[in-house]
């Protein structure tokens, strides 16, 4: 984003007096978060930049627009380093929920528009998206969370080249498989190598990590991690050099545990990050976004003006853009939010690209229209046997082995291994034996393979339910009842992807997700209600956590314990076992 020799002078000239503004804010007081102070200035803005600050109003010329915000505070717009945007919304319904909450650049993953596109729909998507007038930056993933024969392939030096040049790059998103990084895994080093070689920071995933296996890991060229959940995590990171995002969301509420080491006010704080982390929608419509994260952080004793640096310049100067976004100063893009206080940041105002955007949390104008049938992302399609019966579903009895290991659910997103006993109920391992337990079943969208488990912990009663909405993009399904699990998987197909609950021989609740199975093109809002309803729904039935969505998330996923279902199987993580294989379909 270099300026040209026009625009360069266009701003001198603005801030000489020369040239009239095309707005001019006057009389506020500005929270510098270059300085560290808060001090009476007057902002004039020259198209979708800044180009003066300071008391001078030379540059107020008679078709100036001057807004008066006497007696209000100027605040960078915000930046959300590390989003998620395919958690039932899409990038840009997440986009337009917080952009009239102050949040004016956002760190966007692209895992699932990668592996749900194939690379001339990717990159058309991409460039056609990069034109749109937003703040959405993206996060390019360089392997996915969990390994699957033919990654190396999606995930290829080539490929990710390719992935760079619609631009708009920000950074290599988060390597969730860190373990492999700490044994050295030449393919990882080589995709280390490529972005480093680009300018671009290496995001980390060390969960679980201990400081001296953080070494190695830094050492290769982590650059920060989000993933800490414990005040020593946070200054075992700090004190290695990485740069720490401190999270709290629906899934991770860990903020005020996080910021316990910051309220001495001794430490160095401009490595020190908020985010989000890809909260469910319910969390966004009903807390905020970046603006309750410094919110909290003030009621927790940090000092205002660093708050907001936590959440503006620390992550401008962290991706590289310094020069564009993360403070009000000559030159950057006119990204300010106009707030009551420097205690409430929720915005009264919102300017994003030198324009009013946002009054009040409402956005000023209609929201952008963008053309997502273009696109041609990966379908849920229908079974080429036809359709799903309930005799996939069940795990076969093998006399002899009276015992099975079972998915115990000890959290929204942890299990534990329990071996239970069975007996048989025309030929499967018998369920009555154990209400607490469901079936779960794990299929491939080309329906070549199904993993097969029990679970227990999920809910009490529930006949059946089906989801395309998974880190691994595949067909999760599980309950109590076979023909109304087939059900439920019968019409997520039909839909084409989404999610489906099932009571006996009734369809109750049905969710349709039209982007690859993943993603609503409803705004954000409509995402909220239809999770709280799906949420309501399970809860009457025994679901006892409070985020559905991160559960169905990681119940595949293989880099979190203790037994996950995945494509090989029922797989014991721990100890790199497989249990109970996956089979032909």
């Amino acid at each position: 984003m270099v300026l040209s020799i026009q625009e360069r002078r266009l701003l001198i000239e603005v801030a000489k007096g020369m040239k009239p503004a095309d707005l001019y804010l006057e009389g506020g007081n500005l929270i510098n978060v270059y300085s560290g102070e808060i001090l009476p200035a007057n902002v004039a803005l020259s198209g979708d930049r800044i180009a003066y600050v300071g008391t001078s109003r030379a540059m107020v010329g008679p078709n100036t627009e001057v807004l008066d915000v006497r007696g209000l505070t100027l605040a960078p717009g915000y930046l959300e380093p590390h989003a998620h945007p395919w958690v039932l919304y899409n990038p840009l319904s997440l986009w337009n929920q917080v952009l009239p909450l102050g949040t004016t650049t956002i760190m966007c993953d692209n895992l699932f528009s990668f592996l749900l596109a194939d690379p001339p729909t990717y990159r058309l998507f991409m460039e056609d998206f990069n034109r749109l007038d937003t703040g959405i930056w993206w996060m390019i993933r360089s392997i996915p969370q969990s390994p699957y024969p033919g990654e190396s392939e999606d995930f290829s030096l080539t490929r990710l080249a390719d992935a760079l040049t619609p631009g708009r790059v920000a950074s290599a998103c988060e390597i969730t498989r860190w373990p492999e990084i700490y044994a050295g895994n030449e393919d990882l080093l080589k995709k280390m190598e490529f972005f480093e070689s680009r300018g671009l920071p290496i995001d980390g995933h060390t969960a679980g990590c201990s400081y001296d296996r953080l070494n190695p890991l830094v050492a290769a060229g982590l650059r920060s991690c989000h993933e800490a959940i414990t005040a020593d995590q946070v200054l075992d990171r700090l004190r290695l050099g990485l740069t720490v995002m401190l999270r709290h969301s629906s899934l991770r509420p860990d903020l005020l545990e996080l910021l316990g080491p910051l309220k001495s006010g001794h430490l160095n704080t401009s490595r020190i990050l908020l985010t989000t982390d890809g909260p469910a929608p319910t969390f966004l419509t009903d807390h905020g976004s970046v603006d309750y994260l410094i919110a909290t952080a003030i009621e927790q004793g940090i000092e205002p003006v660093t708050a907001y640096q936590m959440a503006t310049l620390n992550g401008a100067r962290y991706f590289g853009l310094e020069a564009e976004v993360g403070g009000i100063a000559p030159g950057r893009k006119a990204h300010i939010n106009v707030l009551t206080s420097p205690r409430e940041p929720r915005p009264r105002t919102v300017l994003f690209n030198g324009k009013v955007a946002a009054r009040d949390g409402s956005l000023t104008t209609e929201p952008t229209p963008f053309a997502w049938d273009k696109y041609h992302f990966s379908k849920i399609t229908r079974p080429p046997f036809g359709k799903v019966s309930a005799e996939i579903f069940g795990i076969p009895f093998t006399a002899g082995k009276e015992s099975f290991p079972i998915m115990d659910l000890v959290s929204a997103v942890i299990t534990r291994r329990v071996d239970l006993p069975f007996t048989e109920s025309e030929g499967i391992l018998k369920l009555e034996d154990h209400p607490d337990l469901h079936h779960i079943a794990f299929i491939s969208r080309q329906w070549d393979w199904i993993s097969s488990a029990m679970i227990r912990g999920f809910a009490r009663s529930l006949d059946g339910m089906a989801s395309s909405y998974n880190t691994a993009a595949q067909l999760l399904v599980m309950g109590r009842n076979r023909k109304s699990m087939a059900l439920a998987l019968n019409r997520i197909v039909d839909m084409g992807g989404g999610i489906a609950l099932v009571d006996g021989e009734n369809v109750i609740f049905e969710l349709p997700l039209n982007i690859g199975g993943f993603m609503s093109t409803q705004p954000l809002s409509w995402c909220s209600e239809q999770l709280r309803k799906l949420l309501a729904l399970l809860q009457e039935r025994g679901h006892p956590y409070h985020d559905i969505l991160y559960t169905l998330l990681f119940l595949v996923c293989d880099f979190l314990p203790e037994l996950r279902l995945t494509r090989y199987g029922l797989h014991d993580i721990k100890n790199g076992r497989v249990l109970y294989p996956s089979r032909a379909l």
